[in-house]
């Protein structure tokens, strides 16, 4: 039983101890963050989702969808 309150000690205060700045793990220095995003960034991608989105819906609206 001590054996295990140590082990459950030893573990809680490595676990509080180990990291100073655990929030700043998703920093990505390859992603651009919100606050420098242009509309030159974004729309390229929207425009190619586009297509995409209409084909999807297409496929949906023929096999899913019956005429009456």
């Amino acid at each position: 039983m001590k054996k295990i309150i140590l082990t459950g000690a030893l573990a809680l205060s490595l676990g509080l101890a180990s990291c100073d700045n655990y929030l700043d793990i998703n920093q990505s220095p390859n992603s651009p963050a919100v606050e420098n995003l242009t509309a030159s960034m974004i729309f390229p991608g929207a425009e190619m989702a586009m297509p995409l989105q209409d084909i999807l819906s297409r496929i949906y609206v023929r096999n899913h969808i019956t005429v009456q």
